[in-house]
């Protein structure tokens, strides 16, 4: 099952930890990560610190294999290289990307924010970066932080398309992993969409009977 592991960029550095933890683990247990920045290496590369390139720092350390980077351009984040073995897309291979992230906008943002083509372009490659990233996943892990206006456009993108969206802001990061890898475990990795519902709605009670 691919799983959208996204968040925000400025996060404190013990998310980030939990981050790269839980994309190796997730791919050691078979499933496929798609995010949206490259991996890199730690106390070198500013990106790994920021949640997609954390998950995608411990993906691709534990099985390059299970890994797929959306990019919004080439060389994002700057100052970044793709390594010959990660499997890498771009959104302009991908015009369904910015079709589909069009069409959410007119419907649920366009009145409030005004028409999707206002946007400054490099924000909105950005959002169509997203926007690709939930269209391959059955299941998404979002770890917003402060404002993080991509994550949370990729969160209600997700919930616009139907794709569970798991808040790792409001659950223990460690319970989803655990349950996750339960999955994994018992050969029950879910392959549709329904079984993934069933993933976020147990989370949803997890949450509830902590509030």
């Amino acid at each position: 099952m691919r799983i959208a592991c996204v968040g925000s960029r400025e996060i404190p550095g013990e998310v980030a930890d939990a981050c790269r933890e839980m994309g190796a683990e997730l791919a050691r247990a078979g499933y496929s990560i798609v995010t949206g920045a490259t991996p890199g290496t730690p106390g070198q590369d500013e990106w790994v610190d920021w949640a997609d390139g954390a998950f995608a720092t411990g993906a691709y350390y534990a099985d390059p294999t299970c890994i797929i980077v959306c990019l919004p351009w080439h060389h994002f984040p700057h100052g970044s290289s793709v390594p010959p073995d990660l499997g890498v897309q771009y959104f302009e291979g991908h015009p369904e990307w910015a079709d589909a992230a069009a069409a959410y906008w007119a419907a649920r943002r366009a009145d409030e924010a005004g028409p999707w083509a206002s946007i400054r372009r490099a924000n909105r490659l950005r959002l169509v970066r997203n926007a690709g990233i939930i269209l391959q996943s059955r299941l998404a892990l979002a770890w917003p932080h402060g404002e993080a206006e991509g994550t949370r456009f990729a969160m209600d993108f997700a919930d616009w398309r139907g794709v569970p969206v798991i808040d790792l802001s409001q659950l223990s990061w460690q319970d989803v992993l655990a349950a996750l890898l339960a999955q994994a475990a018992a050969h029950l990795l879910p392959e549709k969409s329904n079984q993934a519902s069933e993933l976020s709605q147990r989370y949803a009670t997890i949450k509830e009977s902590r509030d």
